[in-house]
């Protein structure tokens, strides 16, 4: 692997060690120009972005996490790049930014950067929002033009902080004036950067359980897939740097902060409606138009949010997950989970423990 990250490991050593695998790590970071010929002999590779000709090389089935695309791809696992755009969209949107932009810093060549660039450009623009492509080069210059707050992506966490620190180096407030967002969600960078940086976590850990299991199954003589294997994302791990409510019509903007402070609580549109002085029917009116969606949605997604962390981090009962949510009961829990996550609680919790 010419770049790796020790989730992706985590989740293959993981599958290595329910298979009863002698899994070889040494050579994750060696470079492929220093590779020449296969120094020992393996029954099957999990590679990103080698070359092809170090891979045909082994002569072993091959499953590739990269996002190169070439005419004759190996077997591919890749990360949800619709589901990326769509939840950098809409974290954005959630915070009263209505315009939005990806910073390139390559020359056009990188294909992971093409693919999130243009998975955030459709997200945005289907959901009704201005979206900007920046460069790297003169992006000061092309910020001051832009109306404020802007949000901003780039193609992973390391590129987004050495753009905050000119950001900052340059004047901007940040998220008051640049709202920024990056990708991988590494704790070490996000967590150490200037202004401590959100970021669209892909599931790292499932993505190389997944490639794992997807091997096995070729080592044993399956066909390989037709298409790459996609793994859904974990979302957004908000941080600092987006942590601002940019909503300029104040019902809208009133009603996003009561649902924030009160969302644990048993808590109804009705309640929230109690402290906005406005009609129910215009005030759900603007709360779909700078949103994205209804009041109720709201308060449903706020709890599910709450819910994964308690699932992903702790060990309490899916009950006390539920009421400490701000759900009534375990049904309602289940229900809403299944319906905005797409598998039930109990199961979701299994898979990010992987």
């Amino acid at each position: 692997m010419w770049w790796w990250d020790e989730r992706l490991l985590r989740g293959m050593g993981t599958y290595a060690h329910e298979a009863g695998w002698v899994l070889n790590a040494q050579d994750r970071h060696r470079m492929h120009q220093v590779w020449s010929t296969p120094r020992r002999r393996v029954d099957g590779v999990i590679s990103l972005a080698v070359t092809r000709e170090v891979l045909d090389g082994f002569k072993v089935p091959v499953v590739d996490l990269s996002n190169v695309h070439d005419e004759a791809e190996f077997p591919k696992v890749i990360a949800d790049d619709p589901a990326l755009g769509m939840a950098a969209a809409e974290h954005f949107i959630s915070r009263g930014i209505e315009d939005i932009g990806f910073v390139d810093c390559s020359d056009g060549g990188n294909a992971t950067e093409n693919d999130r660039r243009r998975s955030l450009q459709q997200a945005v623009e289907k959901m009704g929002r201005r979206f900007h492509r920046l460069q790297r080069r003169g992006l000061s210059a092309r910020l001051r033009r832009l109306p404020k707050p802007v949000g901003l992506m780039a193609v992973n966490d390391e590129t987004m902080v050495e753009l905050m620190e000119s950001c900052l180096e340059r004047g901007f407030k940040i998220p008051e004036e640049v709202a920024l967002l990056g990708v991988d969600d590494v704790e070490s960078v996000c967590e150490l950067a200037p202004v401590p940086l959100s970021s669209v976590n892909l599931d790292f850990e499932r993505r190389g359980y997944v490639a794992a299991s997807l091997l096995d199954r070729l080592m044993d003589g399956h066909a390989p897939p037709k298409r790459p294997v996609v793994v859904p994302i974990r979302g957004v791990t908000a941080r600092q740097s987006t942590d601002l409510l940019a909503i300029k019509q104040p019902q809208v903007a009133a009603a996003l902060r009561y649902i924030c402070d009160h969302f644990r609580e048993p808590l109804r549109v009705s309640d929230v409606m109690r402290h906005i002085h406005l009609s129910r029917q215009a005030m759900q009116r603007h709360f779909r138009r700078h949103v994205g969606h209804s009041m109720h949605e709201e308060i449903s997604r706020r709890r599910i949010e709450e819910a994964k962390g308690l699932l992903r981090k702790t060990n309490i009962k899916i009950d006390v997950v539920a009421l400490s949510s701000g759900f009534s009961d375990r049904l309602q829990f289940h229900r809403t989970f299944v319906r905005i996550v797409g598998v039930p609680p109990a199961r979701w919790r299994q898979e990010q423990r992987v």
